[in-house]
């Protein structure tokens, strides 16, 4: 599972966020859904950073990388290593 890298997170929110997600996390990425799913709606209640719906052959390229750039006001959704 890719980490995705955009912004630190304060450690209040961190620990919500783990007992939510299992993890600690500062983004989503997911294969199926749209701007009115679960998950969307998750990211935005915490102000986390979201590509939800990306498609099959999107995810798995994606899938491939430790590390993702994730910045949904600039576009940018990209493998870093």
């Amino acid at each position: 599972m890719p980490v995705v890298r955009h912004r630190a997170v304060p450690d209040r929110e961190q620990r919500v966020l783990g007992q939510l997600f299992g993890q600690g996390i500062v983004g989503l990425v997911t294969l199926y859904g749209g701007a009115n799913s679960h998950m969307a709606i998750r990211a935005a209640e915490f102000g986390l950073p979201a590509a939800i719906g990306i498609g099959e052959q999107r995810y798995r390229e994606l899938a491939q990388a430790r590390v993702l750039e994730l910045s949904p006001a600039n576009g940018i959704l990209r493998v870093v290593r």
